[in-house]
């Protein structure tokens, strides 16, 4: 699963193909999509800060195969 944490704007603007949008400000909402913490998940944003802020608040709520793909584009 690809998540871009990046605004809803910016990812309107361009994204991965198949990548799902959670902003980071949303991200603790993830369960409702991602019920199952065992998924791999990569994340994305722009430069890879925001998916690294992302990361570590995932980790904490217990999801354990988590990858920082940095940029959107590296996808």
């Amino acid at each position: 699963m690809l998540i871009d944490v990046r605004t809803a704007e910016e990812f309107y603007r361009a994204h991965a193909p198949g990548s799902i949008n959670i902003p980071l400000h949303e991200i603790r909402d993830i369960a409702s999509i991602v019920p199952d913490k065992d998924t791999p998940i990569m994340l994305c944003c722009k430069s890879g800060s925001r998916a690294s802020d992302a990361l570590e608040i995932l980790r904490c709520m217990g999801y354990t195969k988590l990858i920082n793909i940095g940029t959107w584009q590296n996808y």
